[in-house]
């Protein structure tokens, strides 16, 4: 199967790809994965690594449309059939196509959720998309260090792990490393649920 991805067109583009101005950073993967979701955060560099990768695996867009379905489903479900009001997103990217935020308050308004991811260029640019929005924030940390995300008085601000969370890392386990023991960050961070979330 051959897979197109549209080109961001025009001044409406340019003015979404990361605040305007044009950047000499390299590729960057949460850039890409908004180009292949159709979003128009992303750079020129973004895009030619973005096709690169698709003359080799042309079906990745699809993957990261299929995701974001699996993704809309899931949040659906905690929402409406088990009453999740607290989310906590490890390793989201850019929060611009149907990320938790937006997919947990189509079904309750006053869902909070907390995003974290290390990527510099990630945590600017969603504390300019997420500003103003209560109950929906982004904190630095590193999925590596899962004690560290736990402690951080920023996340436990909104959340309160005494009472239900819904644990997402969608598509970011697969970054770690064996012998950074993913097994071992996922069990630290489950334990920090109480009885009725979801991981």
């Amino acid at each position: 199967m051959t897979w197109a991805v549209n080109e961001p067109a025009g001044e409406k583009a340019d003015a979404g790809i990361v605040m305007g101005n044009a950047d000499s950073s390299p590729p960057n993967v949460a850039r890409i994965y908004d180009y292949y979701l159709g979003g128009t955060n992303n750079y020129p560099q973004d895009r030619e690594a973005a096709r690169k990768v698709l003359g080799t695996v042309p079906d990745v867009p699809l993957a990261a449309l299929e995701n974001r379905e699996f993704l809309r489903r899931a949040i659906r479900y905690l929402t409406e059939e088990a009453g999740i009001r607290q989310f906590l997103d490890i390793g989201p990217g850019l929060p611009t196509q149907g990320n938790v935020h937006q997919l947990a308050r189509q079904h309750n308004a006053d869902a909070r959720v907390v995003y974290v991811d290390n990527d510099p260029a990630v945590i600017g640019r969603a504390q300019s998309l997420l500003h103003g929005l209560d109950g929906v924030t982004i904190v630095k940390g590193d999925l590596r260090q899962p004690e560290r995300i736990i402690a951080n008085p920023q996340l436990r601000e909104p959340i309160d792990f005494s009472h239900p969370v819904a644990l997402c890392m969608s598509l970011v386990l697969h970054f770690l490393t064996n012998a950074e023991d993913p097994y071992s960050v996922v069990t630290l961070l489950r334990e920090v649920l109480c009885p009725g979330s979801y991981s």
